[in-house]
């Protein structure tokens, strides 16, 4: 080693520009620098320690000027005249040594802020192995299998993905291109998602996002969680996916509007309810679809909405159809801020079916008025003609008060036809179903048409060949090719036209092509009608369509305008022609008018009744049995015990139910000869018809009852089902012979047929049987 020889004859000492200071090997201060700080040496171990440390480097600390000063002491051996020593070098490294530690203290604490990002990272270098990484990225890696030669530092990420790449992981290799591009500068940024599968098999989602270094080659990786996101917006999408399908597939119309009333958005529901965009696309303003006159109402209801956040009401708007249906709606506010939905529902149908009901109502009180007045008018009609016929049979009357009381027998007649027909508008009448020959009613029909219809329309009326005879109702009837008559009048609203009504016969085997009639032709086969008459009703009107034809006998459904008809028409010719034992069948073509045929059982050997009845008194058998009247009318039972005594009968009077019972009881213990038949009115107070019938049936059953009426539907005590074919049902009433006359006589009668009615249910075996289930059944009924 060379040995600088200093002092003595070597180099002086003060031409080295550091503080320098020489010494012996006890550590003693042989020479020193001129600007050599004296001070540096106030710690006593420090220069023993320096003139026997081998190292060539060491630090010295002292107390300058009340500061902690730092050192870095170097040495080399020399010689000082003669003798061996060392010369050291001190140099001031205090602040260079602070500015380290604080450097180090901001790498601790860089680290320390790199290590609480919620993303993991890595910081790559321009080959892609990394340089540095974070705590997160450390607990991705092992959460996802990678071992430290893979994820630690020095490890070749961009590597690592190509490997997975050639593996045939697909986000691997985008990650690699996407990587290699930001590395080579050509890009500077890369983003992407992926999946991963843990080693506990659940799958995650990262966003990856790779930026360039800006003064370094290299690149900074960062990898977020966003699994939570990732499911959060799978829910959003199945959620609006939930929400189009509910949107787009609800029953009611959905719109959605904003604060000015201008619609955004409305469902398939909606846009087949109204139109809510222009010609052009564009959106309108539900002012635009509402009709005028409820403007007012909308825009109360918009204030309120906004106010409330709530709506509901109805409105009439714009059908797509253009017609006005009416809508009930409910609306909530900003289900986005400025943005507001209504959910709107149809009620067209369900006010048109109001409309029927209320109309259905007011025809049911009309039909119940006029029953309760034609059954008053009934009551007075049967005094006149019972009043006449006692009249007449008086031989001593003088001819022309004969021929007055003929005239008001013939009168009360046609008054009673009269109230026949309110009460088959009233639907408390039941159907007369009796022989007829219909040409004849057919005929009398149709000269009425003539002068009903206007004189645009001509009617004409055809009979082809004989015609049998058959069991129809001649009011029925009538009523019948009235609303006929009148639906082709309305067809041939425009112009007039023919109407022609043709009478026909045709088996039944003959008649095909139409189903309705299949029972017909079967019953035919098994020895029903084998022939029906035939009606045929045609009109040059407008005719129908398939869809109407329909639902032509559906009961209110109707084409004609608001206010012109009730629907009613074509449903009530089907039940009164059912009701008939017939059918009816309609064929019509748009533009080319309609036809209406009406089949009617024929009958076999049967001839026709008269169309009028005789005036006067017929011979009639006498009695002299005992008959309870049962009667509230005090004037209807006064005249009506009169009858019968006249003709030889025994007669008591009871006022109602009760009075009836009583007396039927009296008879009951044997002590008097019990009562053969019991006259009844069916609606009175204080025990009614059915009261009475149960009464004789406990008290003096087998026993005969027949019922007088002012019409054949009157109920009983409101009692359900409480009407003459129930009761009859119920406690095994039967008429009084084959082909006779059910226990009941309608009001007006005359003395005639009333006592022809009472004979024969007198000769006829009783009709109120003794039977005990029959009672239980009924007692449980009502």
């Amino acid at each position: 080693m060379y040995m600088l020889d200093i002092e003595s004859g070597g180099m002086p000492l003060d031409v080295l520009p550091d503080p320098h200071v020489v010494i012996d090997a006890a550590g003693a201060v042989l020479a020193a620098t001129q600007h050599f700080d004296w001070r540096l040496l106030g710690e006593p171990r420090a220069l023993p320690h320096l003139a026997t440390t081998h190292d060539s480097r060491v630090d010295l600390a002292a107390d300058i000027d009340g500061r902690r000063r730092v050192f870095s002491a170097s040495w080399m051996p020399c010689r000082w005249h003669g003798a061996p020593a060392r010369m050291v070098r001190l140099l001031d490294v205090t602040d260079e040594r602070q500015h380290t530690e604080a450097v180090e203290a901001g790498m601790h604490t860089l680290e320390d802020v790199l290590d609480a990002l919620p993303t993991s990272l890595l910081i790559l270098d321009g080959d892609g192995r990394i340089m540095s990484g974070n705590a997160r990225w450390h607990v991705l890696a092992r959460s996802n299998g990678m071992s430290m030669p893979d994820a630690g530092i020095g490890a070749n990420y961009l590597g690592v993905c190509e490997r997975s790449a050639a593996q045939g992981d697909q986000d691997a290799a985008k990650v690699a291109d996407g990587l290699r591009s930001v590395l080579e500068r050509r890009a500077l940024a890369y983003e992407t998602e992926y999946m991963l599968v843990g080693e506990s098999g659940v799958e995650r989602w990262y966003f990856l996002s790779i930026n360039a270094l800006v003064a370094h080659p290299g690149a900074v990786i960062q990898h977020y969680d966003i699994t939570d996101t990732h499911r959060q917006q799978e829910e959003r999408i199945e959620a609006l996916a939930h929400f189009k399908a509910v949107f787009d597939g609800a029953l009611d119309g959905i719109i959605i509007f904003n604060d000015d009333l201008r619609v955004l958005s409305t469902n398939a529901a909606a846009t087949a309810l109204v139109t809510p965009r222009t010609d052009d696309g564009g959106h309108r303003s539900l002012l635009e679809l509402v009709v005028r006159e409820d403007h007012e109402r909308l825009i109360a209801d918009r204030e309120e909405l906004l106010t409330a956040g709530a709506v509901r009401g109805q409105l009439r708007m714009h059908g797509a159809n253009g017609e006005t249906v009416y809508v009930e709606y409910a609306a909530r506010a900003s289900v986005v801020p400025g943005r507001h939905v209504a959910v709107v529902h149809d009620i067209t149908s369900a006010r048109r079916l109001e409309a029927q009901l209320r109309q259905s109502q007011k025809m049911e009180a009309l039909g119940q008025l006029t029953g309760g007045i034609a059954h008053d008018f009934n009551n007075l009609l049967t005094i006149i003609q019972a009043q006449s016929d006692l009249m007449l049979a008086d031989e001593s009357a003088p001819d022309d008060m004969r021929e007055g009381l003929e005239q008001v027998l013939r009168t009360s007649q046609r008054g009673a036809d009269m109230v026949r027909k309110l009460m088959t508008f009233g639907r408390r009448e039941q159907l007369r179903v009796v022989p007829m020959q219909l040409d004849v009613a057919v005929q009398d029909v149709s000269g009425m048409l003539r002068r009903l219809l206007p004189e645009t329309i001509a009617v004409a009326y055809e009979v082809r060949g004989a015609v049998p005879s058959v069991r129809a109702d001649a009011t029925a009837l009538q009523q019948i090719l009235l609303n006929l008559a009148t639906n082709a009048r309305d067809a041939m609203r425009d112009g007039g036209g023919d109407l022609r009504l043709v009478l026909t016969t045709v088996a039944a085997d003959d008649i095909t092509g139409v189903p309705v009639l299949a029972a017909a032709r079967t019953g035919a086969r098994r020895g029903g009608p084998q022939h029906f008459a035939t009606l045929s009703v045609t009109d040059t009107g407008c005719g129908m369509s398939p869809d109407v034809m329909a639902q032509i006998f559906e009961p209110f459904f109707t084409t004609k305008r608001q206010g012109e008809g009730t629907g009613l028409g074509m449903s009530m010719v089907y039940g009164l022609m059912d009701q008939m034992g017939g059918y009816v069948t309609v064929e019509s073509e748009v533009g080319a008018g309609t036809t209406v045929r009406l089949f009617f059982p024929a009958l076999r050997g049967v001839r026709s009744a008269s169309v009028e009845q005789a005036v006067g008194v017929a011979a009639t058998k006498r009695g002299s049995e005992r008959i309870l009247l049962v009667e509230d009318d005090a004037d209807i039972r006064t005249l009506t015990a009169r009858v019968l005594r006249r003709a030889g009968y025994h007669v008591t009077e009871a006022v109602n139910g009760e009075d009836a019972e009583e007396r039927l009881r009296s008879h009951a213990d044997g002590r008097e000869p019990p009562y053969a038949l019991v006259v009844s009115d069916m609606v009175m107070p204080h025990g009614d018809g059915l009261y009475v019938l149960e009464a004789t049936r406990r008290l003096a059953a087998p026993a005969r009852i027949v019922f007088v009426s002012g019409y054949a539907g009157d109920g009983l005590s409101g009692a359900p089902g409480g009407d003459i074919a129930t009761i009859g049902s119920r406690f095994a009433l039967a008429p009084v012979q084959e082909g006779g006359a059910p226990p009941i006589i309608p009001k007006p009668w005359t003395t005639s047929d009333f006592l022809s009615r009472i004979r024969a249910i007198l000769d006829a075996p009783p009709n109120v049987p003794l039977d005990a289930t029959a009672t239980h059944d009924a007692s449980r009924a009502g």
